[in-house]
């Protein structure tokens, strides 16, 4: 057993859960469980296997306090924490090998994105976890070639009913609007994403990657929907104000004008999108797509290219 480090696995659904523990066998390390579900199946796969539970049932629903009483109740020298919709799918013999570094990061993928988190770091650091629905930490850390891959809830009406039974966790209304949207989003329900989404920007306060990300999210949609390009045009211009070396951004501005078929914008935009994925830093902890940021905008020049010479010989003749 490697003492070492403990894995500490946060339940965040009814599912999954096995899938997740199986996945880090191959650390061969002490593990921690918290559970705010009160969960039967886990207390006892819990017990059968010799790991430590922690029941936060009614007394805690932020996740940021469950992990921050867990860092607590760890003896290990290191902490690795993943949750129960998660799975390690590449790069475990990474998170074995610990080399002169206090903390580490990884990669996490789920349908539409890749983010980079902070997951492995030494207890002596004394993070505290923060934000109680969407808990993070913001350090430094040297980023590891691990990918940890965010299943889907198993079904589109267990995923709605998965994030409305999380609304006794958030106090504002405003991040069940953001919640919902997403999952309505993820459920291909582009008519209801819109409407809620709608409504968490009118109730947003200030412009956080939530309200960034819902601005792009829609801008998607109105260019996949090709209806509103002109209210796309306006989602997507608040990101790239915020955030201008987000190449999924530029891409997204791109695609408008392609469907508008001003073809000689679309390929300046295309041209941004690459020239800022390359700047981009890697500490960056938004979240990325990564063909937008060489695959796919050259891709789209090509076809820029091809619909030009076809609009000479058209001249031509």
């Amino acid at each position: 057993m490697n003492k070492k480090i403990t894995t500490i696995i946060t339940i965040k659904e009814k599912y999954n859960f096995e899938r997740c523990f199986l996945s880090t066998k191959k650390l061969n390390c002490d593990y921690l469980v918290l559970d705010s579900f009160n969960l039967e199946d886990v207390k006892l796969f819990c017990k059968a296997h010799e790991i430590k539970y922690i029941n936060f049932y009614k007394k805690t629903k932020n996740y940021d306090e469950m992990k921050n009483k867990a860092i607590e109740e760890s003896n290990s020298e290191w902490l690795f924490f993943i949750d129960s919709n998660e799975a390690i799918i590449s790069g475990i013999d990474k998170l074995s090998v610990i080399e002169n570094e206090k903390a580490f990061s990884v990669c996490v993928m789920n349908q539409y994105t890749i983010t980079k988190e902070l997951r492995l770091f030494k207890k002596s650091l004394n993070y505290k976890f923060t934000n109680s629905y969407y808990e993070s930490i913001i350090a430094n850390s040297k980023l590891l070639d691990v990918y940890i891959h965010s299943t889907d809830v198993l079904d589109q009406q267990k995923a709605l009913i998965y994030f409305l039974e999380q609304e006794a966790m958030f106090p504002s209304k405003n991040s069940i609007r953001y919640y919902l949207a997403c999952c309505f989003l993820a459920c291909n329900r582009l008519t209801e994403f819109s409407n809620k989404a709608e409504e968490f920007l009118f109730h947003s306060k200030k412009n956080d990657m939530a309200q960034i990300m819902i601005n792009y999210y829609l801008s998607m949609v109105r260019c996949v929907k090709k209806s509103n390009l002109e209210s796309a045009i306006k989602y997507i211009s608040i990101c790239i104000l915020y955030k201008p070396d987000m190449s999924e951004f530029w891409c997204c501005l791109a695609d408008i004008f392609y469907q508008l078929n001003d073809i000689k914008k679309a390929k300046c935009f295309y041209k941004i999108a690459i020239i800022a994925g390359s700047k981009r830093k890697k500490t960056d902890l938004w979240p990325l797509e990564i063909k937008k940021y060489k695959e796919y905008p050259n891709k789209m020049i090509e076809n820029c290219d091809e619909i030009e010479k076809q609009k000479k010989s058209y001249i031509k003749i």
